[in-house]
C-alpha cells in the first residue's frame, strides 16, 4: 500500500496499522519463496500469516495463493470476494455482476474472457 496506495494510510477513515514483519526463515518457508518466486510484499504477507493464521490473504497473484495454500492458509482474490459480498448480503448479485462486466475496462486484473464470462454466467443464475 505504501508503494501503490500511499493515500489510504493517511486518516481516511480506515482502520490500517503499519507493522514491522520478520521474513520467515524456516526451510520450507525459503523454499516456497524459491519455488514459486515470490517477492518481498508476498514473503512479507506469508510471513504475516503464521502469526495471524485465522485471516485470509487477497492477492490476485496466482503464485501467492499457491503458495498460501501450501501453507494451509485461507485466500481469496478479486473474483471470490465480489461473490463473497453475495453471500454475506454486502452487494446484492446484480451490483455484483455489473462489477464483474467492468472488470476488462476499469481494472488491472488479468483474467481471460472465457473464464469471467463462466463467472459471470453462473453468478447470473438463480440461488
Amino acid at each position: 500500500m505504501q508503494r501503490r496506495r500511499p493515500e489510504i494510510l493517511i486518516d481516511s477513515g480506515t482502520r490500517l496499522q503499519k507493522i514491522g514483519v520478520a521474513i520467515s526463515t524456516s526451510p520450507l518457508f525459503q523454499a516456497l519463496v524459491r519455488t514459486f518466486s515470490l517477492d518481498l510484499g508476498e514473503q512479507s504477507s506469508l510471513s504475516l500469516m503464521q502469526d495471524y493464521p485465522q485471516v485470509i490473504l487477497l492477492t490476485d497473484d496466482d503464485a501467492a495463493r499457491l503458495a498460501t495454500t501450501s501453507l494451509s492458509y485461507q485466500v481469496h482474490g478479486s473474483i471470490g470476494i465480489l461473490i463473497r459480498s453475495i453471500r454475506r448480503q454486502q452487494l446484492s448479485k446484480n451490483e455484483v455482476i455489473d462489477l464483474l462486466h467492468s472488470l476488462p475496462k476499469k481494472s488491472s486484473l488479468h483474467i481471460r474472457p472465457d473464464l469471467l464470462h463462466e463467472i459471470i454466467s453462473i453468478s447470473e443464475q438463480p440461488a
